[in-house]
């Protein structure tokens, strides 16, 4: 029997979905540095730490249960996107416009993870972590099964298995030559976040003693934040090494804390946490919404609506706006879906 699953770990998801949209808006650079060191990197060290034994056990059913979990709803998003890409582009929601001779294509590219560039033109373009998740997780199962099936050591071989992922990657990134996104560092990298929050959950790592104390790792994350950004995909060359221990410290300051909150019972957070999905997808669209009504109410040019995140004319801090209402309303969304359904 399975152990039970990790209530905390809705809280650390809470948290970092609130980073992300924040990330997404003009939020000072110094805390946008911060938080692009580790946000991602850490849902997918969460996505290692809920992997099931019997996932890996029975890898069909894994990559079954996987697939309908990432890809599934990355396929139906973006083809939904492509579909009605025209008409929201004639209420000023979005730019551009798709040609009759290009729907087809850009569905078969975006099978593939490769995101058309009108969608990324649009917001579309934060689509590239459902496919390092989808990639991360299959490899991850496979690798795993294979360690598994022939009975070895997999306490002493993932962790050179992660450091072999890294310099892969390290390797890969200075390579000058068109990458499919299937193939692109960031995947590679991607693996090994999930592979190591796999090994920690597997072996316990974080029911040690100075677990509590864990949280004091984002300094690493905050000092380098004075100097340069990093993220995912910009990391290259050496400093694919320099991000992984960065992105590892925050991932594990991160479930640190939500250990601490999840103590004081915070239901809001937690049920953040649980609607990561609808936020991840839907908070471009909401911040529409507030963009909406400053042109409303500031008699601004509607074809302003159009701008992504939101325009840059507007009071510096009202990233603070965008990220409230970028995370309340897809969770309210999804509140009332649930409460349909059930």
């Amino acid at each position: 029997m399975e152990k039970k699953r990790d209530l905390s770990l809705d809280y650390a998801k809470g948290i970092l979905i609130i980073l992300m949209v924040m990330g997404h808006t003009f939020l000072p650079q110094i805390i946008k540095n911060f938080i692009f060191y580790f946000h991602m990197p850490c849902f997918l060290f969460i996505s290692g730490m809920l992997l099931s034994e019997n996932l890996i056990d029975n890898p069909i059913n894994g990559i079954k249960n996987k697939l309908k979990a990432y890809y599934v709803p990355y396929i139906l998003w973006i083809i939904l996107f492509i579909l009605i890409h025209n008409l929201l582009s004639v209420l000023h929601v979005f730019n551009g416009q798709y040609e009759f001779n290009e729907y087809i294509p850009s569905i078969l590219n975006s099978a593939f993870f490769e995101i058309p560039p009108l969608a990324v033109k649009n917001g579309f373009g934060i689509l590239w972590f459902m496919g390092v998740l989808t990639i991360s997780s299959l490899v991850s199962i496979f690798i795993l099964n294979f360690l598994r099936r022939f009975s070895l050591n997999e306490k002493v071989l993932l962790p050179l298995i992660v450091l072999a992922l890294c310099v892969i990657s390290y390797f890969w990134s200075n390579v000058e030559c068109a990458k499919p996104e299937l193939l692109k560092p960031c995947a590679i990298l991607g693996t090994s976040f999930f592979i190591t929050g796999y090994y920690i959950k597997r072996y316990k790592l974080f029911d040690l003693n100075l677990s509590r104390w864990l949280w004091v790792l984002y300094l690493l994350p905050i000092i380098l934040s004075y100097k340069t950004f990093m993220s995912m995909n910009t990391a290259k060359g050496i400093y694919i090494f320099v991000y992984f221990i960065a992105a590892i410290a925050g991932s594990v300051s991160t479930i640190s804390v939500a250990r601490i909150l999840s103590k004081w019972k915070i239901e809001y957070l937690s049920q953040i946490g649980k609607s990561t999905i609808f936020i991840y997808f839907l908070h471009f669209f909401v911040y529409k919404i507030l963009t909406l009504a400053f042109i409303v109410t500031s008699s601004m040019s509607i074809n302003l609506l159009a701008i992504i995140p939101y325009p840059k004319t507007l009071p510096s801090f009202v990233w603070i706006f965008y990220t409230i209402i970028g995370v309340t309303v897809p969770m309210l969304i999804k509140s009332g879906i649930d409460k349909i359904r059930y």
